[in-house]
């Protein structure tokens, strides 16, 4: 008899213990959501931050460059201070200035008008995505 009661508990407390892993294992996978939209969002205010400041930088380089450097006359001069020219043929400036150590603006001329960009330091010849030409 010992034995019969004694297997209707088991019995009745094998829902209960199911029940309680279960609500175990959904409160744990709800943490762990909220864990990764966290997370999606300090990555998401990390790369805003960084497009920021690429903008900043771009938009500082681009005022640093003299005014008085005429759009189309000066294409074949030297460079004017903190800027170098990298091709002698080509109406572009690179900074000397560095984002990162990565980074440097380029400043080009387009339709009559100086422009910047940001591009990688390392690379042959790096260009505007603006700058080229499509068919």
């Amino acid at each position: 008899m010992i034995y019969l009661y004694a297997g209707l508990g088991m019995a009745m407390l094998l829902p209960i213990l199911v029940g309680l892993q279960s609500a175990v294992y959904v409160a744990e996978l709800e943490q762990g959501e909220l864990a990764m939209q966290n997370s999606a969002s300090t990555i998401a205010k990390e790369l805003e931050s960084n497009r920021t400041k690429k903008k900043k930088f771009r938009d500082d380089q681009l005022n640093d460059f003299p005014e008085t450097f005429a759009p189309g006359v000066n294409c074949n001069a030297n460079a004017p201070a903190r800027f170098s020219k990298p091709v002698i043929n080509e109406c572009a400036y690179h900074s000397e200035a560095k984002l990162d150590d990565l980074y440097i603006a380029r400043i080009y001329q387009k339709n009559g008008a100086w422009k910047a960009c940001i591009v990688p330091e390392i690379g042959s010849e790096p260009k505007c995505p603006e700058e080229y030409e499509l068919p």
